[in-house]
């Protein structure tokens, strides 16, 4: 939260977990709308829970129940090191995202302990060029205006922000 100053009108944070993300945002942001999805029904029902104020639904990250261009910024935050596809499921954020809307992708970096569940580890290039260069054919141009830090959280998460 301490990196975004923007508002924005309508969020979605994929790989929602518990809500915190969209609670924070809100509680920061009162008058904007927040969503968030997560693939296990049990942790959409305790996002809710945790944030009765968000909107949250049990989806893949690979099919957003959403309409093209519907965010003005989609967080993921310690997801995409969990998928299989991570360039799909970049894709489709892609797709919801609204033109000139903002992106924003934690992960654990090179310097991240090893764990079982995670099935990638990228260095700030390497989520750079998935950005840019693993989109649909229609969308060649990727994200641009790409921001990173790639030693963030002391030294072992990767932060990254484009824009449409």
């Amino acid at each position: 939260m301490q990196l975004i100053d923007d508002r924005f009108a309508k969020h979605l944070d994929v790989g929602c977990a518990d809500g915190t993300f969209t609670k924070n945002y809100l509680k920061k942001f009162p008058d904007t709308k927040g969503y968030g999805i997560d693939i296990s029904e049990v942790v959409c029902d305790l996002a809710k829970a945790n944030c009765p104020e968000g909107t949250f639904i049990p989806a893949d990250c690979y099919t957003l129940p959403f309409p093209d261009d519907e965010f003005d910024l989609v967080h993921c935050a310690e997801m995409i090191e969990h998928v299989d596809y991570p360039e799909q499921a970049i894709a489709e954020m892609y797709r919801v995202l609204k033109p000139g809307g903002t992106i924003i992708i934690t992960t654990p970096n090179q310097n991240a302990a090893e764990y079982e569940e995670h099935l990638w580890k990228w260095d700030a290039n390497g989520v750079r060029l998935m950005l840019g260069t693993h989109m649909s054919k229609d969308k060649l141009e990727g994200f641009k205006n790409i921001e990173e830090f790639p030693s963030f959280h002391n030294g072992h998460i990767m932060y990254l922000r484009g824009v449409k």
